[in-house]
């Protein structure tokens, strides 16, 4: 397999588990025995489902991006592996795993800016 499917791929499973983790926690929020008035309970959610989307969303972008060699997908899934390095021990795994698998081939249609600039 390509490096750059399995950057893609590790995206969109990421992605993916960033949505399933929204729909438990907003069905806890709205279905649990907590005692909140429910404006808490809707801030509560309105500001997890702003970021978990956003996290989500730059997740599923770096896949789409990964899957068809984009030069910034390379570099956006390098610096999201760098963070993820914090996230001891799964984020760590994953983020050695982006590092190792961030060097794909750069056949990508490319126009020089100078004639034969690229060789």
């Amino acid at each position: 397999m390509e490096n750059n499917l399995r950057v893609a791929k590790v995206h969109f499973a990421l992605s993916v588990f960033y949505v399933i983790f929204l729909i438990i926690f907003v069905l806890d929020r709205f279905l649990g025995h907590s005692m909140e008035s429910l404006e808490n309970k809707i801030v509560d959610v309105v500001a997890i489902v702003m970021t978990v989307t956003l996290i989500g969303g730059i997740h599923f972008l770096i896949s789409r991006g990964a899957k068809n060699k984009k030069p910034w997908a390379r570099i956006a899934s390098i610096i999201v592996a760098c963070i993820l390095l914090v996230g001891i021990p799964i984020g760590t795994m994953i983020g050695i795993y982006l590092l190792k698998y961030n060097r794909w081939s750069k056949d990508y249609n490319a126009t020089p800016l100078v004639e034969g600039a690229i060789e």
